[in-house]
């Protein structure tokens, strides 16, 4: 199998779009196979900047992580700004355990990153939906 590598996947504004800035809100299951997660800046909690939005979900998951094991769970940084909040795994190990062989290419491995927390989620694709 081909080596876990760390993309860009930029989603939301990059003002947003930076670890310990950005803030998971809520995450929920929005039911029919798709997923909700509700963002903000770091601090402004009471007022959302928008949702990211997952679509044909496979899976999902959240760990807990620690400030001194971020850079682990980032293979083949740096990326373009090493905090990034939102990226892609490709040639992802989880995603090829998970999804069945015949749409699995069609599945991307979305990983986002709000303080302490890791979300990761096998999705065909994700939108942001602005809330300003």
């Amino acid at each position: 199998m081909k080596e876990e590598k760390a993309i860009n996947w930029g989603p939301i504004p990059a003002s947003l779009n930076i670890h310990m800035v950005l803030n998971v809100d809520t995450f929920f299951d929005a039911g029919e196979g798709n997923v909700r997660l509700e963002i903000s800046e770091d601090g402004e909690e009471h007022y959302p900047k928008g949702s990211l939005n997952f679509y044909s979900v496979l899976a999902y998951r959240m760990v807990s992580v620690f400030p001194e094991i971020t850079r682990i769970t980032r293979p083949n940084v740096p990326l373009d700004h090493p905090q990034t909040a939102c990226w892609e795994l490709v040639n992802s190990r989880w995603l090829n355990e998970i999804a069945p062989k015949d749409i699995g290419n069609k599945s991307h491995h979305f990983v986002i990153t709000s303080f302490y927390r890791l979300y990761e989620i096998a999705a065909e694709y994700c939108l942001y939906e602005s809330t300003l």
